[in-house]
């Protein structure tokens, strides 16, 4: 088994056709080091693809009741922090809120589809 920090992958540049990144990178301490870190290892024309939890109001109340967490203390600002990282880094190809249908409603996840530029 591998462990290493986020923001400083042990792989070489272009490693990697397809990086897969579930309910992470809002736990992240940098979330901006770790987002270029996917990008070098991922290959050029390689796909990276994130899933993040979504925003609402709902959803953090939900967070709260169920679990007594307040979402600002479970992802300390770091959940919004992700997409416009890879927007930097990456060239976004599809975004899409989860479960389909009812996401714009309450978006349980947001799943971002991207390549290095």
């Amino acid at each position: 088994m591998l462990q290493a920090s986020a923001g400083a992958l042990p792989y070489r540049d272009a490693s990697f056709d397809s990086v897969i990144v579930v309910s992470a990178l809002e736990f992240v301490p940098d979330v901006e080091a770790a987002v270029r870190e996917i990008v070098r290892v991922t290959r050029p024309g390689g796909r990276i693809v994130v899933v993040n939890p979504g925003q609402s109001a709902l959803l953090d109340l939900a967070l709260r009741v169920l679990t007594g967490e307040r979402a600002e203390d479970t992802f300390q600002g770091r959940r919004q922090l992700v997409v416009p990282a890879l927007q930097r880094s990456a060239r976004i190809l599809e975004t899409h809120v989860l479960p389909a249908g009812v996401g714009r409603l309450l978006p349980l996840y947001r799943v971002v589809v991207a390549t290095p530029t």
